[in-house]
């Protein structure tokens, strides 16, 4: 999907600011921005018919903040039973969960005019929404003419940036598909929970420490086997990354993978093999934290 830089939006006024935790946070108005902005909307256009020419399917921006606006109307009518609060979540948070989209394009443009000369430079990078990384990128476009256009200049800059960004983004569709999508899986317990990561359990038919066995089940569902563990103790671990699936099957129907989705399958082989209860917590598609004692 093709969006708005959050920097060209806020620059162009193109934001709303919300509240979290205390602290106010400008969020990129991308309806208002495609509403009011023709330069901005061309230019995605022309971007989306060159990613259709190396066969990526896109999700259109605007019919993905059609869906958000729908999920706010119904999520507005959904609150706490106990304290009548409402559920926390940004509409940027919003957007990626309804979109679930592989890759974000993140453009930026600026426009300079010089005596009869016009400038425009276009910057322009490929990020993976789930863990924020950057996976291809152009040194900034510059296109000048005397007598074009905004448009004109910024669908020129478009063609130039062609051959570089879209063969670094074939590279890490494949690595992704190969390897699997690179995941943070964060696990921490409540003070009352029984257990900590280093009590022991049964496990094929011997003892062994908790976290080891939780080590053993990311080596089995992690795509080759592939993760890596930032923090160990026991009341904590971090595996970061984990390659988790691309996608899988759940009820039936084959979906793609979020972080909150492999770490619910963590939290019923828990439950179902150690009766330890867990509470999954999503941080974003690609973070997902497991509070082991309760739900």
């Amino acid at each position: 999907m093709v969006v708005p830089s959050d920097a060209w939006c806020i620059q162009n006024g193109y934001y709303t600011e919300f509240e979290d935790f205390g602290t106010i946070r400008k969020i990129p108005d991308y309806r208002t921005a495609l509403q009011q902005n023709s330069e901005m909307r061309s230019l995605i256009m022309d971007l989306g018919h060159m990613m259709e020419g190396y066969d990526y399917p896109l999700r259109d921006l605007e019919q993905m903040l059609k869906k958000v606006e729908q999920d706010e109307a119904e999520q507005a009518l959904t609150m706490s039973r106990s304290t009548g609060d409402m559920i926390a979540e940004s509409p940027l948070d919003r957007l990626h969960r309804i979109a679930k989209c592989d890759i974000i394009i993140d453009v930026d443009y600026r426009t300079v005019k010089n005596g009869p000369f016009s400038s425009a430079t276009l910057n322009i990078k490929a990020v993976d929404p789930y863990n924020a990384q950057t996976v291809a990128s152009c040194p900034p476009a510059v296109t000048e003419s005397v007598a074009a256009n905004v448009e004109t200049l910024l669908h020129s800059n478009v063609l130039n940036i062609e051959t570089m960004l879209c063969p670094g983004i074939m590279k890490h569709f494949e690595d992704t598909y190969e390897h699997g999508r690179q995941a943070r899986i964060l696990l921490k317990r409540f003070e009352g929970c029984p257990y900590d990561f280093e009590s022991g359990v049964s496990f094929q038919g011997d003892v062994a420490e908790l976290g080891e066995v939780i080590v053993q089940w990311f080596a089995k569902n992690c795509i080759g086997g592939r993760f890596n563990i930032d923090d160990a103790t026991e009341d904590t671990m971090d595996f970061n990354p984990a390659r988790i699936p691309v996608r899988d099957v759940k009820f039936g129907l084959e979906q793609a993978v979020e972080a909150n989705d492999f770490a619910r399958k963590l939290q019923g082989y828990l439950s179902d093999e150690y009766g330890i209860e867990s509470k999954v917590t999503r941080k974003g598609l690609g973070e997902a934290w497991v509070i082991l004692g309760e739900k």
